[in-house]
């Protein structure tokens, strides 16, 4: 029997799954693999694609927004690259569950850390911005 896995976001051309600890967007039609978004040890817990599909972020221990073009590379925690940037992504970092904001300029998301709280984090660059 075939493993079902999550779908944590779809757009007009891409979906992402959760497959174990990783992010993986496919190709809509085709099914063909893009690539590895985001490894984030345990399940990532949420993703969306941007309305114009240039990027995906991805949430879980830490935050990932991947830039969606070609050619597509797997995401690896132990480096950096162009297709992607991350934020709290350290083995005690932050933990997030949910969005509960998205805009063109930053998401607001829910943290789980000694009390639930919500943080606001800028688009261009992960950066938290604090009100």
């Amino acid at each position: 029997m075939e493993q079902q896995w999550e779908k944590l976001a779809e757009s007009e051309h891409y979906y992402m799954i959760a497959r174990y600890s990783e992010a993986v967007v496919y190709f809509k039609g085709t099914n063909r693999l893009a690539a590895c978004v985001g490894d984030f040890g345990i399940d990532p817990q949420a993703g969306f694609f941007d309305a114009e599909e240039k990027y995906c972020v991805t949430i879980g221990n830490g935050i990932i927004k991947y830039f969606l073009h070609e050619p597509f590379e797997e995401y690896s925690r132990s480096k950096t690259s162009k297709q992607w940037i991350e934020t709290g992504r350290t083995p005690d970092g932050d933990w997030f569950d949910r969005f509960e904001e998205i805009t063109p300029a930053y998401i607001v998301v829910s943290w789980r850390g000694e009390k639930k709280s919500m943080r606001k984090f800028d688009l261009g660059t992960l950066e938290e911005i604090k009100d």
